[in-house]
């Protein structure tokens, strides 16, 4: 008998550092002194060989929500290195439990059961269903990954003032046609969350025999759900 997926993400974040352990009742993340990993299963398609975990990084208030958005970065990093794509939420607050809350989403690929995770060793393309990137309502077809996080400053009274800093990693094969650049300010959508006034701080073009990887950082004014 293997490891399942759920398993191995929770063996995979203890091992970057980050505590990690299967998701409870919200009345047990009370409990909770710094900020932690709860993890769950969100779908498994063995027809196409990807399984969705559900990682919610929770951190109680006192440690600020800075805290949590960068063990949340973190996952990302540590899933993303395991070979997941993953795509990071914006950060929220629960004011009866008195914690942060920052979820990702993280998409791995391979054959999974109840007790078992066999990876898949070959690329393979996103699944456009599991979730859509677009710019200003062009969805974009060649998305490897997509995070946010606030800029917390001190200049900024409430949370949700401080403007968001993004990156978004595209790949475009050998032959495709790019879309235009969106003419800023624009906005971005992700699952359900609007990015709104975006400009560009940074741009990074790498050109390769397989086609043409792009960086594009930026911020985003404004950040709510659909």
């Amino acid at each position: 008998m293997g490891k399942s997926i759920l398993n191995t993400v929770i063996d995979l974040l203890k091992e970057g550092g980050i505590p990690a352990a299967p998701a409870q009742p919200q009345g047990n993340m009370l409990r909770v002194h710094t900020g932690v990993a709860a993890v769950s299963i969100g779908k498994v398609d063995t027809a196409k060989e990807t399984a969705v975990v559900l990682v919610e990084v929770v951190s109680p208030m006192k440690n600020g929500a800075k805290q949590c958005q960068d063990k949340a970065l973190t996952v990302c990093d540590i899933l993303s290195a395991a070979g997941a794509e993953c795509v990071q939420s914006g950060c929220s607050f629960d004011s009866r439990t008195a914690m942060f809350c920052v979820p990702v989403t993280a998409l791995f690929y391979g054959k999974a059961t109840a007790d078992d995770w066999i990876p898949k060793e070959e690329p393979v393309e996103i699944p456009k269903e599991v979730w859509t990137i677009s710019a200003d309502g062009q969805t974009l077809l060649h998305v490897r990954s997509f995070s946010a996080k606030q800029a917390v400053d001190i200049q900024y009274k409430k949370l949700e003032d401080a403007p968001w800093e993004f990156t978004l990693e595209e790949f475009f094969p050998d032959g495709v046609q790019e879309p235009a650049e969106p003419v800023e300010p624009f906005s971005v959508q992700v699952s359900g969350q609007m990015f709104s006034g975006c400009t560009l701080t940074e741009r990074r073009r790498v050109y390769t025999e397989q086609g043409i990887e792009q960086v594009r950082k930026g911020i985003a004014t404004t950040w709510r759900t659909e």
